[in-house]
């Protein structure tokens, strides 16, 4: 009987059946399309051909799919499969999506949990692997052989089914603005002929500012007060105004900094113009 199936032969599924199977795990492996599950076969590695085999035959299901709405429709016709198994959802989706398949899996008599990957393929089974996970911690602590092989960090966020999506989504959120001004930048230095090696340096030497600004911000949230005498609104409502002027005139559509200058202005606008940056949270909040 195998440790573990996989669902999915993608970059991602194909890298998590390898490294399960390399850290003495027997993974059974399905995808839509045969022939790719059947590229792995051999150490470790079995391919089924049928998916309700996939399903039965393992205590644990790692489901690795486009999206939830693909995990869904593949999962449907074996749903009965799932009774007693400890399905774990490794698509991409969102907080609502993982609330929404454990409402539809917990009755069938199914555990599960949901799963972020914050690594790339390449990375799985090395010390730079983090899987965030969150659902029920007896499912958690059932599954933690697997997780122990996928290598680096398994944190478990909670019972929370949405909270490994959540701050997936977070993390991925800060991510991409931050790459996108990054990429923005880079238009602007070659623009003005600078060459971006020197300018890639110079971004690193930003990072321990940038520390500054994500760590001090944090009990400013937590408080609700935001006086800041040094670098208040004010300041950076102008500063983000040449920016965007800058970015529109090496030809950048829509720059980031008149985004945030947008924000900037509609925060001052309640009367606080002397409030440090992290005062745009109260805009960006929920109710």
């Amino acid at each position: 009987m195998p440790d573990v199936s996989v669902l999915g032969s993608g970059s991602m599924g194909s890298a998590l059946a390898r490294v399960l199977a390399a850290a003495g795990l027997d993974v059974a492996v399905w995808n839509r399309t045969a022939d790719r599950a059947r590229a792995l076969d051999g150490n470790g590695l079995l391919p089924v051909e049928r998916l309700a085999d996939a399903v039965r035959c393992a205590p644990v299901v790692l489901v690795c799919l486009t999206d939830y709405a693909a995990s869904r429709q593949v999962l449907a016709p074996v749903i009965g499969e799932t009774r007693d198994r400890i399905v774990v959802q490794m698509s991409t989706g969102t907080p609502a999506d993982a609330r929404e398949m454990e409402a539809w899996l917990r009755p069938r008599g199914c555990r599960c949990l949901d799963a972020a990957i914050m690594a790339y393929p390449r990375h799985l089974g090395t010390g730079h692997a983090r899987v965030l996970y969150s659902g029920p911690g007896e499912d958690f602590a059932a599954i933690g052989h697997v997780a122990r092989a996928l290598g680096g960090t398994a944190a478990f966020l909670g019972d929370d089914i949405a909270l490994a999506n959540a701050h997936d989504g977070a993390l991925l959120t800060f991510l991409y603005a931050a790459t996108c001004g990054f990429l923005e930048g880079a238009a602007i230095a070659s623009a003005a002929g600078i060459p971006l090696e020197g300018y890639a340096d110079d971004v690193v030497q930003l990072f321990p500012a940038l520390e500054h600004t994500v760590r001090g911000s944090v009990p400013l949230i937590a408080a609700g007060r935001y006086d800041d005498d040094e670098a208040p609104l004010v300041v950076h409502s102008v500063a983000l105004r040449q920016l965007a002027a800058a970015g529109r005139e090496a030809g950048v559509p829509g720059p980031v900094a008149a985004v945030l200058e947008e924000r900037v202005r509609r925060r001052m606008a309640v009367g606080a113009p002397r409030e440090h940056i992290a005062a745009v949270f109260e805009e960006l909040r929920g109710p």
